[in-house]
């Protein structure tokens, strides 16, 4: 079936809308990602450092919570990659169900503009 010039202009501008909501969601995610990696860095670095109080001597802070154990940098780099995998999981869940809305949302529209096509 022949599209009038209007059909093609409106589905030109729906698929540049399309194509803009893509790379604002990609430039989120890289966002997000960087945000995410700068505050587990930070967390990290900020817990590895000797702090002193005063003028005495450093507190070693980081195995402080772990009752100076030696085995202390083992059990924060596995809680470090625990938190991580975590948000990775969580990150990757929220994509899947972001992309079932939109899959079904595409094919409900997708429905709709064949029914008015068969209609008109």
């Amino acid at each position: 079936m022949m599209q009038t010039d209007r059909e093609i202009a409106v589905e030109i501008l729906r698929r540049m809308e399309l194509e803009r909501k893509r790379r604002e969601r990609k430039r989120a995610r890289i966002m997000t990602l960087a945000a995410g990696l700068a505050l587990t860095l930070s967390v990290t670095g900020l817990s590895l450092i000797p702090w002193s109080v005063g003028t005495g001597p450093p507190i070693r802070a980081e195995a402080s919570m772990l009752g100076g154990d030696p085995a202390a940098g083992l059990y924060m780099l596995l809680g470090v990659i625990a938190v991580t995998s975590g948000v990775v999981v969580t990150v990757l869940c929220l994509r899947k169900r972001e992309k079932k809305k939109t899959e079904s949302k595409n094919s409900e529209q997708k429905g709709d503009a064949e029914q008015r096509r068969d209609s008109g």
